[in-house]
């Protein structure tokens, strides 16, 4: 049986039950180098390290706004979650009006307006993000 942890208590429970699990699925959020970095300090065959880049600290309810939640949390509990298929749900992210955002606020914080300006023309014709509209706006 495989098992899902939040972070926090994937950091208290590695080194004393993760041996005891066949299969463990960590999602990590990639752009925070101190979680990244300790939740690779784990090893083992049966210890996944899965990213979510530009998620954020709402992962739960981004992945079940995207509507897979419910696969990634099954697929890691039966144990049958392989890092192609979570990559592949994952992909669904980029019709998602929140990560959508979060990508034209990262263009903008590292100075590229011009990215940010042809990301934002991209995003407002697939739909009406404010978020989006506002920053374009402003740019």
């Amino acid at each position: 049986m495989g098992g899902v942890l939040p972070f926090s208590k994937f950091k208290r429970k590695r080194k004393r039950k993760l041996s005891k699990s066949s299969s463990v699925a960590a999602i990590t959020l990639s752009c925070s180098a101190q979680q990244t970095a300790t939740s690779f300090d784990t090893s083992g065959k049966n210890v996944q390290h899965l990213r979510a880049p530009l998620l954020g600290h709402r992962l739960g309810s981004s992945l079940n706004q995207m509507g897979i939640l419910s696969p990634i949390i099954l697929g890691a509990l039966d144990g049958t979650l392989t890092s192609e298929e979570y990559y592949k749900l994952l992909r669904t992210r980029k019709t998602s009006p929140r990560y959508q955002r979060e990508l034209f606020k990262k263009a903008i914080s590292k100075g590229h307006t011009d990215l940010a300006k042809s990301l934002g023309e991209h995003i407002l014709k697939q739909n009406p993000n404010r978020a989006v509209r506002l920053g374009m706006r402003a740019l």
